[in-house]
């Protein structure tokens, strides 16, 4: 795991939702096909509700990887000293500014960068522990 999967966190809960509403959508519009009495007609365009199911258990499949990913993540974060966790929450989930942070976690602007940096190699090496 790397700094830039920390800093897709959010992108990737607000594309988990998104991916949530597809499926939901699809499975909502997967009704019985319009004209669909068993025969072959020789379109070539296949059983739609077969590709529809397909398409639903497609994005499902996206759901469930961003989901780990999310869930790599939150343990990586969570395996850290408190303060080191702190750190990283406050900016790459909350996205907070550096100076709103110095002011939360009570640090001085250089202790919180080195914080923050030794919360940065422990992930990464976590990471290369779990290959």
């Amino acid at each position: 795991m790397d700094k830039l999967l920390l800093e897709q966190y959010q992108d990737i809960l607000k594309a988990i939702e998104h991916l949530e509403e597809e499926h939901a959508d699809i499975l909502a519009s997967s009704g019985t096909p319009k004209a669909f009495d068993g025969m072959p007609h020789g379109s070539g365009t296949g059983d739609p509700t077969s590709t529809v199911g397909m398409r639903a258990a497609m994005v499902k499949q996206e759901i469930d990887d961003l989901l780990k990913k999310i869930e790599a993540i939150r343990k990586a974060v969570n395996a850290l000293a408190p303060v080191e966790s702190d750190i990283i929450r406050l900016r790459y989930f909350k996205r907070m500014d550096w100076k709103d942070i110095f002011s939360e976690v009570n640090y001085s602007e250089r202790e919180t960068y080195r914080k923050h940096k030794e919360g940065l190699d422990k992930i990464a090496n976590m990471a290369v522990g779990d290959s």
